[in-house]
């Protein structure tokens, strides 16, 4: 039904806006959330998918290969684009130069559809990463994880890292 359709949206759009704008403006402005996620260039990302296929790539605590950096700009570009399209599908009478900009209605339902298809292909990854990796969950939620680090001395101490910077 889509009067139930354009209620659950009322409910969830807003909030899924905002959280949006939190992660935009924590990950590319503040520079905090996590690892960088300045990919080293197309010879990077192509020495990583081969070492996927391989089943050699490899990842550790803390900092994100160049496959990881790649998922998240998309992401990140699949955020902003459900957002646009979100609202040129609400009001497409309103922002009518826009809806006619690639196509009409119906092809940005399509783009609403694909890049919602993309942020939940995301999720999913990372709920499937947690089942394979338990470790990751406290890292993923609270952006700290225990590692062992070497003491001046040779004996192993843990260190807490925080992700975020003054997060005590």
């Amino acid at each position: 039904d889509l009067s139930e359709s354009i209620r659950w949206h009322s409910i969830f759009a807003p909030i899924f806006i905002v959280t949006t704008l939190c992660f935009l403006v924590m990950r590319l402005v503040l520079n905090a959330g996590g690892p960088t996620l300045r990919i080293a260039g197309v010879k990077g990302i192509v020495s990583a998918i081969t070492q996927l296929i391989k089943l050699r790539l490899s990842h550790r605590s803390g900092a994100y290969n160049e496959i990881q950096k790649l998922a998240y700009w998309v992401v990140i570009f699949a955020l902003l684009v459900s957002v646009v399209s979100g609202f040129v599908i609400w009001k497409p009478v309103q922002l009518g130069a826009l809806t006619n900009f690639l196509g009409g209605f119906q092809t940005w339902r399509v783009i609403h559809l694909v890049s919602m298809i993309a942020i939940v292909g995301f999720i999913i990854v990372h709920v499937c990463m947690i089942l394979v990796h338990p470790s990751t969950l406290l890292y993923m939620l609270l952006g700290k994880a225990r590692r062992p680090i070497a003491d001046t001395d040779g004996t192993r101490k843990v260190e807490r890292r925080y992700l975020i910077k003054n997060f005590a």
